[in-house]
């Protein structure tokens, strides 16, 4: 689906050429528009720096938001932005809400233009209420019932170390952050951890009350990706080997029609944000759900993470 004015997105047009954002948004009430609308796009405002959109997103948070347990690439350009992703420009990443795994998340997301991708690069965005929505009472019941699991491999060599997700080389600091987030865990051999979260499948949002669909159990299924890339992974790995992989929280697997209604309830949902240099669009994590397309050329979209949602207080 593509970008209209009145569709979702809310679109904010700059009143005037050349207008700094970070003097007019001051105006807006930040967090009813995205209770209401889940995200915000604002086009045609003045170019920032790295450092000037830093500042504005102080200017309309209060607090930033500190990331363990990472699980994408990505590189920090100054204080609290960074790069939104240093995966490969040839793939594609399926909608998903960052950090859902988490007890702790961060409440909204910001993504800056600072250049569009010569040829695709669009960040498909969905309204995570529509989608549970779109799904069935029977797949709907069985998650509440059952909530759903994440598996996650530190394997030496392969994607992120642990070292690197929790930020320490020490053991005994991996261990107690996984005692005190509910994360059970297990050394598979020297250098090698395993880790298992069960989550539930959909929260309520604090200010418009409304149940949205919150959780990775799409995104990190291994029934997710691209044919050739889980062939591939299956022929090295045993399913519960894989660095990613999602099941019910029982540890039972997710069939595989459930999983194309899930899938389908997502792209269904899906409206592509066309960027332009200078766009700022502005999610309420817990309500909108991002992806990227793949593309060619230079992109640049730099990421703010803030205003921490503590899981505990939103669950059913």
């Amino acid at each position: 689906m593509k970008l209209k004015e009145q569709d979702f997105p809310r679109v904010i047009k700059a009143p005037e050429p050349e207008m700094e954002l970070i003097n007019w948004i001051k105006k807006e009430s930040l967090p009813e528009e995205l209770a209401k609308h889940g995200a915000i796009l604002f086009r045609g405002f003045k170019h920032m720096t790295a450092e000037q959109l830093g500042e504005l997103v102080k200017s309309v948070s209060t607090e930033e938001f500190y990331n363990e347990e990472e699980s994408s690439p990505r590189d920090k350009i100054v204080g609290n932005i960074y790069t939104s992703t240093s995966y490969r420009a040839d793939q594609e990443i399926f909608l998903h809400n960052e950090n859902s795994y988490k007890n702790i998340f961060p409440g909204k997301l910001f993504f800056y233009c600072d250049c569009p991708a010569e040829e695709g690069g669009e960040t498909p965005i969905a309204d995570c209420r529509k989608i549970f929505n779109r799904l069935g009472k029977d797949v709907i019941d069985k998650f509440s019932d059952k909530k759903w699991m994440y598996v996650r491999n530190f394997i030496e060599g392969i994607g992120i170390s642990w070292q690197e997700a929790f930020n320490t080389n020490d053991r005994s600091v991996v261990e107690k952050y996984c005692q005190e987030e509910d994360i059970s865990f297990e050394w598979v051999d020297e250098n090698s951890l395993r880790t298992r979260q069960v989550r539930s499948p959909f929260l309520r949002h604090p200010i418009s009350n409304e149940l949205s669909w919150f959780n990775h159990a799409t995104f990190f299924n291994i029934g997710t990706l691209q044919e050739d890339i889980r062939e591939a992974l299956l022929s090295i790995y045993d399913v519960e080997d894989l660095s990613h992989n999602t099941f019910y929280g029982d540890g039972t697997q997710i069939e595989e029609d459930v999983l194309a209604e899930l899938q389908g309830a997502y792209k269904s949902e899906a409206v592509d944000v066309q960027w332009e240099k200078g766009d700022l669009v502005i999610l309420d994590n817990l309500l909108t759900a991002h992806a990227r397309k793949s593309f060619k050329g230079k992109r640049s979209i730099m990421l703010a993470q803030v205003d921490p949602v503590i899981r505990s207080k939103l669950e059913q």
